[in-house]
């Protein structure tokens, strides 16, 4: 995968989604999506956290759940393969997420330097 691919990508979900901090967070269903189209360029993923209103109801405050972090298996990252085995790992863990859980962000191996938006935010 190339940082333009990873851009043309992510720019196309940056309105379904919030950004805190450094944190680019969806609900799961579009996660989901997000996933399998990243997957189709190449990406490697590396595992994700949850977050969740802090107050239910109250949409200005929301927090990590470290509670439901999850990791995908590191013996599989350098296969050939590893784009679609991480793919579906990190699928099945969003799938696996308690209703608690409001929104969901992953981690690429990407180098730190790239940009997935393309506006140097």
């Amino acid at each position: 995968m190339t940082e333009q691919e990873l851009q043309q990508v992510m720019i196309r979900y940056r309105p379904l989604g919030l950004e805190k901090g450094a944190e680019f967070l969806l609900n799961t269903a579009d996660m989901l999506r997000l996933v399998d189209d990243l997957q189709q360029v190449g990406a490697v993923f590396l595992g994700g956290t949850s977050w969740k209103y802090i107050k239910p109801g109250d949409n200005d405050w929301i927090m990590e759940d470290i509670e439901h972090e999850f990791d995908v298996d590191e013996s599989v990252l350098g296969q050939s393969d590893s784009s679609a085995i991480t793919a579906e790992q990190v699928k099945s863990a969003i799938l696996n997420l308690p209703d608690t859980v409001d929104f969901v962000t992953i981690y690429m191996d990407v180098p730190v330097s790239w940009d997935y938006f393309g506006d140097g935010k």
